[in-house]
């Protein structure tokens, strides 16, 4: 028979042992809400579905600047070339004076696209796009920084394409479980 004390003693160490695993698990889900971009910690801000898309929001602000990671699964099975030019032909639509800077290795189903919008004023905005081929799906990846003209700091980011080279590092696949059910 277990004495009272040993019983205690075991009891105590299963409440810790759980009390303990309960707290790993609950920074694990904390930390699937933080995704680390371009050297910063965004956290997520919304996470769901438009129609057939899956979507996760992911964003910091500051003083000066503001920024968002979009990740979009699209359910659209159009070819990804007809994607492609449909992205771009609203990215125009939208921003008719901006140049568009687009990459794309030939035969790719992986496409990048930047540009620099006027948002009024002396703010101004950096987009980068990147769309994928996923399978039978597409991801979207849209990265989008505000920030003051006069903002030192962000003019030296955009110099530098920091965020374009971030991005380039995602493979697909990690976007898509960005917009997983479970985050």
């Amino acid at each position: 028979m277990i004495s009272a004390r040993r019983f205690m003693s075991n009891r105590f160490r299963a409440t810790m042992i759980a009390l303990a695993l309960s707290v790993a698990g609950n920074t694990a889900l904390a930390a699937a809400g933080v995704v680390s971009f371009d050297g910063n910690s965004l956290q997520q801000l919304r996470h769901g579905a438009t129609g057939t898309d899956r979507f996760a929001e992911y964003g910091r602000r500051a003083d000066q600047l503001s920024e968002t990671l979009t990740v979009r699964l699209l359910a659209d099975r159009a070819p990804f070339k007809a994607q492609v030019a449909t992205l771009v032909a609203s990215i125009r639509k939208a921003n008719p004076k901006v140049k568009l800077k687009v990459l794309q290795r030939n035969n790719s189903d992986d496409v990048m696209i930047s540009y620099l919008g006027d948002l009024g004023g002396t703010r101004v905005s950096l987009v980068l796009w990147r769309l994928a081929a996923l399978g039978d799906r597409s991801v979207a990846a849209i990265y989008q920084m505000d920030f003051d003209i006069y903002d030192e700091d962000a003019k030296d980011r955009i110099t530098a394409h920091a965020a374009e080279r971030a991005l380039v590092t995602f493979a697909p696949a990690d976007f898509a479980r960005l917009v997983a059910d479970e985050n």
